[in-house]
């Protein structure tokens, strides 16, 4: 059961390891040329974007986990919150964008060697605490704790060492849109289950979570340093 919940979480840090892969050259490259504005800039929109990815993916997986859960088999479905516990832990991960990256791939490749060091020792006290303790869900708040713990730490060191953070004020954006549209689909599933069954109202709440997001998100708007950012984008990759 707790494979299984793990194994599902893995949805969302897809979309942070995508962006890693594109991301992660060009933070070397940008460190060397001392083009500290550039690099800020596109820390800022991968985190943002990061989350607009994540964060409903996450609240699909604790809307929907109970059923994702059911198609491991029969008895799987008692790791809800094991999967919500790990969930956390992974939405932080996507949370803090691509701090780990920006340690090593900046020349800190002391640091981030540490930091392995010190998440992989506090996962392991963590697990020695809760398990005797709490079993399953011990070992699922260990990972989870351990994966926040560090990516906070990163977070820190990222500002001690670039003078700089991932965050601005538009991130705010998919975590109103997503509120919204999670309320509106709660609403929309609890009343088809009275007339429908459990199954039609899942799939009601799946789309009316996944267009009210994404209309929400069109509401609000792109801001200008996105727009600006992924124009820089387009003309170091697209076509000459």
């Amino acid at each position: 059961v707790f494979a299984a919940a793990l194994r599902t979480t893995f949805i969302l840090p897809l979309v942070l390891e995508a962006f890693n892969a594109v991301f992660a050259p060009m933070i070397a490259d940008l460190t060397q040329r001392r083009d500290l504005a550039r690099l800020e800039d596109l820390f800022k929109v991968v985190t943002k974007w990061t989350v607009t990815v994540s964060l409903p993916a996450f609240l699909l997986l604790v809307f929907f986990g109970r059923r994702i859960l059911g198609l491991w088999g029969d008895g799987y479905a008692e790791g809800l919150t094991c999967l919500v516990l790990i969930g956390v832990g992974q939405l932080v991960n996507c949370a803090t964008g691509p701090v780990g990256y920006m340690i090593s791939m900046s020349g800190r490749t002391g640091i981030s060697l540490a930091n392995a060091g010190g998440v992989l020792a506090l996962n392991v006290i963590l697990n020695l605490a809760l398990i005797p303790r709490c079993g399953m869900m011990g070992g699922a708040a260990a990972l989870s704790g351990s994966m926040a713990a560090v990516n906070l730490v990163r977070l820190i060191e990222v500002r001690w060492i670039l003078g700089m953070h991932p965050y601005r004020l538009d991130v705010l954006k998919p975590v109103a849109a997503a509120s919204l549209a999670f309320a509106a689909a709660a609403l929309s599933r609890s009343g088809a289950a009275l007339v429908g069954g459990e199954l039609p109202a899942d799939i009601l709440g799946a789309l009316v979570f996944s267009g009210g997001y994404a209309a929400a998100l069109v509401a609000l708007g792109i801001g200008k340093e996105d727009r600006l950012v992924f124009a820089r984008l387009k003309r170091k990759f697209g076509p000459s």
